[in-house]
């Protein structure tokens, strides 16, 4: 069983009770024995917290910052970068000295992978640079999506999934036993995989696990049955499509920076699929507030397969459909219309 931290624990008992208006607050432990309740009130509630470190010591988040420096500015010296650093925690707790060693690791490999050119002392963000800037992703990972996307000729719907799942942003599924040896096969043997850089057999069968249940979530299998067959629960299938529909996103940005048109075109219409997990056929519905992946699916088996189809509609043909009911049939005819009219007068949709 995993230990919450003791600074954890103290964060959210701390946010019981309501300021102005009650004199105390409670938070409950629950505990199963005598043994287990002095266990959780001597760890807990009469330790200290643990000393809290820097963010900065963990190199994503370094080079992220350092990017952001640079990319903020039109031109940044290297005495711009130290100030910065000196004044920051991670300098206090590590010293300006070693810090700034670190950093000097981060410019050299953010200079070697396209991110910035240096000048003398002067530091200019490229223009992916400046694009992974704005994204907020690690440099690191950009760097693994760009090479990928390299290397990529046909893009399959699960090759581009395994790309998305190759970066630490997307959260992995652990393998079990018995998964293991169907899994490895299809890491050596499947050529809609990608192959592995420094990476281990384990960490590729986890990728392509994540990978064949976001290919499952997009093709709109239920989301009680991808419970059951990966062994997860809902909060993680919502934890694992979040991060996967930002670094989609992020690769079909970077993908335009550096002209891979092809898969920026395809990964653009992957991210939407990847949020509302739906086939391609249905993001034109999705558009309609209070449509979801079900009722979209519903809409399309009975014949409305359009905003066009929806907004010619009669709200009685609506109104029959399940999970429909005759007040939202009004809402989303009345919706699909003013759309379509904001399209037609070139102001897009919602």
């Amino acid at each position: 069983m995993y230990r919450i931290p003791v600074l954890e624990f103290h964060q959210m008992a701390g946010r019981a009770g309501r300021p102005q208006y009650d004199e105390y607050g409670e938070a409950i432990a629950v505990a199963r024995t005598e043994l287990e309740a002095l266990e959780i009130f001597t760890h807990y509630v009469k330790s200290r917290p643990e000393r809290i470190t820097s963010q900065l010591i963990n190199e994503a988040s370094l080079r992220k910052h350092v990017l952001a420096t640079i990319a903020s500015t039109d031109e940044c010296t290297l005495d711009d970068i130290h100030n910065f650093i000196s004044k920051t925690f991670y300098a206090h707790q590590f010293t300006a000295t070693g810090a700034l060693l670190s950093v000097r690791g981060v410019l050299r490999f953010l200079e070697r992978e396209g991110f910035i050119t240096i000048r003398g002392d002067t530091f200019t963000a490229t223009k992916l640079g400046q694009r992974v800037s704005e994204l907020y992703i690690d440099p690191l990972s950009a760097t693994t999506l760009l090479r990928c996307m390299k290397v990529i000729k046909e893009g399959s719907l699960l090759k581009y999934l395994h790309l998305i799942c190759k970066v630490p942003e997307v959260p992995k599924l652990h393998v079990m036993r018995r998964e293991m040896e169907k899994l490895g096969d299809m890491v050596l043997e499947s050529d809609e995989i990608l192959p592995g850089e420094e990476e281990d057999l384990t960490t590729l069968m986890s990728e392509v696990k994540t990978a064949l249940l976001l290919r499952d979530w997009v093709n709109e299998d239920h989301e009680n049955d991808l419970v059951i067959r990966y062994d997860v629960g809902p909060g993680d299938i919502y934890a694992i499509t979040q991060a996967a529909e930002w670094i989609c996103y992020a690769a079909s940005e970077i993908a335009k920076v550096a002209n891979l048109t092809i898969h920026a075109k395809r990964l653009s219409t992957l991210a939407p699929r990847i949020k509302w997990g739906v086939k391609e056929e249905l993001l034109e519905l999705l558009q309609l507030e209070a449509v979801g992946r079900v009722r979209a699916r519903t809409l399309y088996r009975h014949g409305f397969r359009s905003l066009k189809d929806i907004a010619s509609a009669k709200p009685f043909e609506l109104a029959e459909l399940p999970r429909i009911g005759p007040k939202l049939a009004q809402k989303i005819i009345e919706q699909a219309q003013k759309i379509l009219k904001l399209q037609d007068s070139g102001a897009g949709g919602i």
